[in-house]
């Protein structure tokens, strides 16, 4: 990967940034204009309708991050209702960057596998705080996690490297992306750019291995 400095981080997001909204004409590139447009219309959707106080706006919100995300939720609605009703004070928990409403959204909701077992929907829950406040909330996904445990990793006896597991708790998670930012010199950087920086290394890292 290139060397991870604030001006590599601009540069690509400047392509995505300036990049036309034509649709891509194949699969051999990252959809740059998707992921722009995306990004987008869920700031939009969060600046017409912050709050939760209605169920209909948070369904709204949970159906569009889960689409345009793909976070594989297969009963919005029942989410949706787990956030009115049984998270509490996630407005203002929101605003002062609580990491446990990660854990809060992503479980309780009463979702099974095919095993009988509760699905934890960690990458959407990440997804879904960001996306309220990007500046507190750094967003998890599979597609840079490996990006961000090999960094990590680099110099780290056995026992103080990390790996999938640990990242799976958000307070470490937060603390590996923190670990990022200062040793790449990132603090002017913000996390909403870190995370979408990550993402496409992550995206063009894994269309490498497909050879598309």
């Amino acid at each position: 990967m290139e060397n991870i400095t604030a001006e590599a981080i601009k540069k690509k997001l400047d392509l995505l940034r300036n990049s036309s909204d034509f649709p891509r004409e194949n699969n051999t590139q990252v959809n740059l204009p998707a992921v722009k447009n995306a990004g987008k219309a869920l700031k939009k959707l969060i600046r017409n309708f912050p709050t939760h106080d209605n169920l209909d706006e948070i369904y709204l919100k949970v159906v569009a991050i889960n689409s345009l995300y793909s976070t594989n939720i297969y009963d919005t609605y029942k989410i949706a209702y787990h956030i009115k009703e049984r998270v509490k004070n996630i407005d203002s928990r929101l605003e002062r960057g609580d990491l446990t409403l990660v854990h809060e959204i992503a479980s309780g909701h009463h979702i099974e596998n095919k095993d009988g077992k509760e699905k934890l929907f960690y990458s959407f829950a990440t997804k879904y705080c960001s996306c309220h406040n990007p500046e507190h909330y750094a967003i998890y996904d599979t597609l840079i996690q490996d990006i961000l445990i090999k960094d990590y990793n680099v110099g780290k006896s056995a026992k103080d490297r990390i790996n999938y597991g640990k990242l799976r708790n958000y307070e470490n998670f937060m603390n590996v992306i923190s670990d990022f930012q200062h040793r790449h010199n990132l603090a002017e950087v913000s996390l909403k750019d870190i995370d979408m920086y990550l993402w496409i290394k992550g995206k063009e890292k894994e269309m490498e291995k497909c050879n598309w």
